[in-house]
């Protein structure tokens, strides 16, 4: 029967799914059909039909006394196809998520070799400051040290130690021969130079 305006308008507002979920509904309906009739034909008719009490509902069979609003045909599926597809499914969504989880734990795994790396790195580098250090250290005891911590400086002494020293005026040796008396100076020897007398002449 031809429906008004207003049976229309109740049937859009008592429609009880949305548009999403009546597709839902609609594919749900024909995938129980096709699984209850595995030798349906290769499209399934689905009905949307009005309630003598205004209700509207989505079903795959005509229902006594209802008028029917809108009709799909959709194709209906092969359980054992359903079921492989299913599974397939299945396997594809558990083997991303073990990729998903061996990404992770490989991304721990290298920042853990990135950590342990830098800590042997930090610790190679310490090791080989304090080996500079030991190394300098050694070798400045090695070298003459002659200040000694907590007293004066002493220098370092220059030439022979004193007790290896000759002595400053070493005595001559006695002699047997008799000594001669010492010579006169020489300014003894020349003669004075004469003596000029000036006559003084007397007027």
């Amino acid at each position: 029967m031809p429906l008004t305006p207003a049976a229309s308008l109740a049937c859009r507002r008592r429609l009880p799914l949305p548009d999403a979920a009546g597709w839902f509904v609609l594919l749900a309906g024909a995938l129980w059909f096709g699984a209850a009739t595995p030798t349906a034909a290769a499209e399934q008719a689905i009905y949307q039909q009005r309630l003598p009490d205004g209700q509207v509902v989505i079903t795959d069979r005509p229902v006594p006394g209802a008028v029917i609003l809108k009709t799909w045909n959709v194709p209906t599926d092969d359980p054992a196809q359903a079921a492989a597809r299913r599974a397939a499914a299945q396997q594809e969504a558990a083997q991303t998520a073990e990729r998903v989880q061996r990404n992770l734990e490989s991304r721990q795994q290298l920042d853990t070799q990135l950590e342990i790396e830098r800590l042997r790195r930090d610790q190679a580098q310490a090791e080989l400051a304090a080996e500079r250090e030991r190394s300098a250290r050694a070798q400045a005891e090695s070298q003459p040290v002659w200040v000694v911590p907590g007293r004066y400086p002493v220098a370092p002494p220059i030439g022979r130690p004193p007790w290896l020293q000759p002595p400053a005026h070493p005595a001559p040796p006695p002699s047997k021969t008799p000594r001669r008396p010492p010579d006169k100076p020489a300014s003894l020897l020349v003669e004075p130079p004469p003596h000029h007398h000036h006559h003084h002449h007397h007027r």
